[in-house]
């Protein structure tokens, strides 16, 4: 158990730093749906990590989302960002920092992806 009880948030919750935990992508996105006017939610190196399903939840569950700091993430794809993207129309921050498993190519996909405002970062991969 996650030690997370999903009306914690409740309707009002705007922030949510859950990085550096071990909650898995249920809880988190049970607790996403219980907060609508979630704008900015942190997962940091998620130890559960995040996949593409993950992102296309969180996409139908926050399409009101202004920042998603993704940091140290490695199971999702280009696909799952896209799918995010497309879906999350007032997202203004992404932080894809040392997610390796996207590669340069893709990121210069995503940085003239027809979404304008999003600001990607991604640091050089030791």
């Amino acid at each position: 158990s996650s030690g997370i009880n999903a009306e914690y948030g409740g309707p009002t919750l705007e922030y949510l730093d859950i990085g550096w935990t071990n909650i898995r992508p249920a809880t988190w996105t049970t607790l996403a749906r219980s907060c609508p006017r979630l704008r900015v939610l942190v997962l940091t190196h998620l130890q559960c990590g995040v996949s593409d399903e993950d992102l296309a939840a969180l996409a139908s569950l926050c399409p009101d989302l202004e920042q998603l700091d993704l940091l140290a993430m490695q199971e999702f794809t280009l696909a799952g960002v896209k799918l995010l993207l497309e879906k999350c129309n007032k997202l203004k921050f992404l932080d894809l920092s040392y997610c390796s498993r996207l590669d340069r190519q893709e990121i210069a996909t995503l940085q003239s992806f027809p979404k304008a405002g999003v600001k990607f970062f991604l640091h050089d991969q030791p």
